[in-house]
Protein backbone atom coordinates (compact mmCIF):
# COMPACT_ATOMS: atom_id res chain seq x y z
CA UNK A 1 0.00 0.00 0.00
CA UNK A 2 1.27 3.44 -0.82
CA UNK A 3 1.75 5.81 2.10
CA UNK A 4 -1.00 8.38 2.55
CA UNK A 5 -0.11 11.89 1.49
CA UNK A 6 -0.35 14.51 4.22
CA UNK A 7 -1.84 17.06 1.81
CA UNK A 8 -4.92 14.97 0.89
CA UNK A 9 -7.34 16.90 3.08
CA UNK A 10 -10.68 16.66 1.25
CA UNK A 11 -11.96 19.74 3.10
CA UNK A 12 -9.82 21.86 0.74
CA UNK A 13 -11.49 20.47 -2.38
CA UNK A 14 -14.67 22.61 -2.55
CA UNK A 15 -12.68 25.85 -2.39
CA UNK A 16 -10.26 24.66 -5.08
CA UNK A 17 -13.13 23.55 -7.30
CA UNK A 18 -14.96 26.87 -6.87
CA UNK A 19 -11.76 28.81 -7.61
CA UNK A 20 -11.22 26.80 -10.77
CA UNK A 21 -14.83 27.07 -11.97
CA UNK A 22 -15.23 30.77 -11.15
CA UNK A 23 -12.01 31.94 -12.75
CA UNK A 24 -10.66 28.88 -14.57
CA UNK A 25 -7.83 29.20 -12.10
CA UNK A 26 -4.95 27.05 -13.29
CA UNK A 27 -3.26 27.11 -9.85
CA UNK A 28 -6.43 25.70 -8.25
CA UNK A 29 -6.62 22.91 -10.80
CA UNK A 30 -2.91 22.23 -10.46
CA UNK A 31 -3.39 21.89 -6.70
CA UNK A 32 -6.16 19.30 -7.25
CA UNK A 33 -3.87 17.37 -9.58
CA UNK A 34 -0.99 17.52 -7.11
CA UNK A 35 -3.26 16.29 -4.30
CA UNK A 36 -4.56 13.25 -6.14
CA UNK A 37 -2.13 12.41 -8.92
CA UNK A 38 -0.03 9.92 -6.94
CA UNK A 39 -3.08 8.12 -5.57
CA UNK A 40 -4.69 7.94 -9.02
CA UNK A 41 -1.43 6.77 -10.61
CA UNK A 42 -0.98 3.89 -8.16
CA UNK A 43 -4.57 2.73 -8.51
CA UNK A 44 -4.16 2.71 -12.28
CA UNK A 45 -0.68 1.16 -12.15
CA UNK A 46 -1.86 -1.75 -10.04
CA UNK A 47 -4.68 -2.32 -12.50
CA UNK A 48 -2.79 -2.13 -15.77
CA UNK A 49 0.71 -3.16 -14.72
CA UNK A 50 2.92 -1.01 -16.89
CA UNK A 51 4.27 2.39 -15.95
CA UNK A 52 3.76 3.74 -19.47
CA UNK A 53 0.09 2.73 -19.58
CA UNK A 54 -0.50 3.98 -16.04
CA UNK A 55 1.13 7.31 -16.81
CA UNK A 56 -0.94 7.72 -19.99
CA UNK A 57 -4.20 6.76 -18.27
CA UNK A 58 -3.47 9.06 -15.32
CA UNK A 59 -2.96 11.95 -17.73
CA UNK A 60 -6.23 11.11 -19.48
CA UNK A 61 -8.02 11.02 -16.12
CA UNK A 62 -6.96 14.57 -15.33
CA UNK A 63 -7.78 15.75 -18.84
CA UNK A 64 -11.29 14.40 -18.26
CA UNK A 65 -11.44 16.10 -14.85
CA UNK A 66 -10.40 19.41 -16.44
CA UNK A 67 -13.07 19.09 -19.12
CA UNK A 68 -15.85 17.85 -16.83
CA UNK A 69 -15.23 19.57 -13.52
CA UNK A 70 -18.20 21.85 -14.18
CA UNK A 71 -20.36 18.68 -14.09
CA UNK A 72 -19.30 17.87 -10.53
CA UNK A 73 -22.47 18.40 -8.49
CA UNK A 74 -21.00 17.89 -5.04
CA UNK A 75 -23.44 15.09 -4.15
CA UNK A 76 -20.42 13.09 -3.03
CA UNK A 77 -16.84 13.97 -2.25
CA UNK A 78 -14.56 15.08 -5.05
CA UNK A 79 -12.40 11.98 -4.73
CA UNK A 80 -15.43 9.73 -5.11
CA UNK A 81 -16.31 11.57 -8.34
CA UNK A 82 -12.67 11.44 -9.47
CA UNK A 83 -12.47 7.73 -8.68
CA UNK A 84 -15.39 7.08 -11.00
CA UNK A 85 -13.43 8.70 -13.83
CA UNK A 86 -10.40 6.57 -12.91
CA UNK A 87 -12.45 3.37 -13.05
CA UNK A 88 -14.00 4.37 -16.39
CA UNK A 89 -10.56 5.08 -17.87
CA UNK A 90 -9.23 1.72 -16.62
CA UNK A 91 -12.24 -0.05 -18.16
CA UNK A 92 -11.69 1.83 -21.42
CA UNK A 93 -8.07 0.68 -21.39
CA UNK A 94 -9.09 -2.96 -20.83
CA UNK A 95 -11.63 -2.81 -23.68
CA UNK A 96 -8.88 -1.66 -26.04
CA UNK A 97 -6.61 -4.57 -25.03
CA UNK A 98 -6.60 -7.92 -26.77
CA UNK A 99 -8.23 -10.63 -24.68
CA UNK A 100 -6.06 -13.45 -23.34
CA UNK A 101 -5.77 -16.31 -25.78
CA UNK A 102 -4.95 -18.97 -23.18
CA UNK A 103 -6.99 -20.05 -20.20
CA UNK A 104 -6.52 -18.28 -16.90
CA UNK A 105 -5.42 -21.49 -15.23
CA UNK A 106 -2.66 -21.95 -17.82
CA UNK A 107 -1.57 -18.35 -17.33
CA UNK A 108 -1.46 -18.78 -13.57
CA UNK A 109 0.43 -22.07 -13.94
CA UNK A 110 3.23 -20.18 -15.72
CA UNK A 111 4.01 -18.40 -12.48
CA UNK A 112 4.85 -21.61 -10.68
CA UNK A 113 8.45 -22.68 -10.60
CA UNK A 114 8.74 -25.84 -12.73
CA UNK A 115 11.80 -26.95 -10.73
CA UNK A 116 10.34 -26.51 -7.26
CA UNK A 117 7.31 -25.89 -5.12
CA UNK A 118 5.59 -22.50 -5.01
CA UNK A 119 7.21 -21.96 -1.59
CA UNK A 120 10.69 -22.54 -3.06
CA UNK A 121 9.94 -20.13 -5.85
CA UNK A 122 8.73 -17.47 -3.44
CA UNK A 123 11.99 -17.73 -1.52
CA UNK A 124 13.88 -16.90 -4.71
CA UNK A 125 11.78 -13.87 -5.62
CA UNK A 126 10.36 -10.96 -3.75
CA UNK A 127 6.76 -11.71 -2.68
CA UNK A 128 5.49 -8.33 -3.85
CA UNK A 129 6.82 -8.85 -7.36
CA UNK A 130 5.11 -12.23 -7.48
CA UNK A 131 1.83 -10.76 -6.27
CA UNK A 132 1.99 -8.00 -8.88
CA UNK A 133 2.62 -10.54 -11.64
CA UNK A 134 -0.30 -12.71 -10.56
CA UNK A 135 -2.62 -9.72 -10.27
CA UNK A 136 -1.86 -8.79 -13.87
CA UNK A 137 -3.10 -12.22 -14.99
CA UNK A 138 -6.50 -11.83 -13.36
CA UNK A 139 -9.47 -11.01 -15.59
CA UNK A 140 -9.88 -7.20 -15.72
CA UNK A 141 -13.02 -7.05 -13.54
CA UNK A 142 -11.51 -9.28 -10.83
CA UNK A 143 -8.25 -7.32 -11.00
CA UNK A 144 -10.05 -4.01 -10.54
CA UNK A 145 -12.20 -5.25 -7.65
CA UNK A 146 -9.17 -6.86 -5.96
CA UNK A 147 -7.12 -3.65 -6.22
CA UNK A 148 -9.93 -1.47 -4.92
CA UNK A 149 -10.50 -3.78 -1.94
CA UNK A 150 -6.97 -4.98 -1.12
CA UNK A 151 -4.81 -1.94 -1.90
CA UNK A 152 -7.27 0.94 -1.64
CA UNK A 153 -9.15 -0.73 1.24
CA UNK A 154 -12.53 0.41 -0.02
CA UNK A 155 -15.60 -1.22 1.52
CA UNK A 156 -17.61 -3.47 -0.78
CA UNK A 157 -20.49 -0.97 -0.78
CA UNK A 158 -18.22 1.77 -2.19
CA UNK A 159 -16.70 -0.61 -4.74
CA UNK A 160 -20.20 -1.59 -5.88
CA UNK A 161 -21.18 2.05 -6.23
CA UNK A 162 -17.99 3.01 -8.06
CA UNK A 163 -18.04 0.09 -10.49
CA UNK A 164 -21.80 -0.09 -11.03
CA UNK A 165 -21.79 -3.76 -9.95
CA UNK A 166 -23.95 -5.44 -7.35
CA UNK A 167 -22.59 -5.97 -3.86
CA UNK A 168 -22.70 -9.74 -4.37
CA UNK A 169 -20.83 -9.51 -7.67
CA UNK A 170 -18.10 -7.42 -6.04
CA UNK A 171 -17.71 -9.90 -3.20
CA UNK A 172 -17.66 -12.83 -5.65
CA UNK A 173 -15.06 -11.14 -7.87
CA UNK A 174 -12.84 -10.44 -4.88
CA UNK A 175 -13.23 -14.00 -3.56
CA UNK A 176 -12.34 -15.53 -6.95
CA UNK A 177 -9.37 -13.18 -7.35
CA UNK A 178 -8.04 -14.14 -3.92
CA UNK A 179 -8.47 -17.85 -4.68
CA UNK A 180 -6.56 -17.50 -7.96
CA UNK A 181 -3.81 -15.52 -6.29
CA UNK A 182 -3.48 -18.03 -3.46
CA UNK A 183 -3.40 -20.85 -5.98
CA UNK A 184 -0.65 -19.21 -7.98
CA UNK A 185 1.43 -18.17 -4.98
CA UNK A 186 0.87 -21.25 -2.86
CA UNK A 187 -0.88 -21.37 0.48
CA UNK A 188 1.98 -19.88 2.51
CA UNK A 189 1.50 -16.24 1.66
CA UNK A 190 0.38 -13.17 3.60
CA UNK A 191 -2.98 -12.82 1.83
Amino acid sequence: MEPADDHLNPADDPALIRAFLDRRSEPAFTRLVEKYQKRVYWTVRRSVGSHEDADEITQEVFIQVYRKLDQFRGDSGFFTWLYRIVINQIRHHFRRQKPFTTSEENDLQLLRDPDGSPEDHLQKKDWKEQLDRVIQLLPPQQRLIFILRYYDELPYEEIARQTGRSLGACKANFFHAVQKIKGALGHENPL
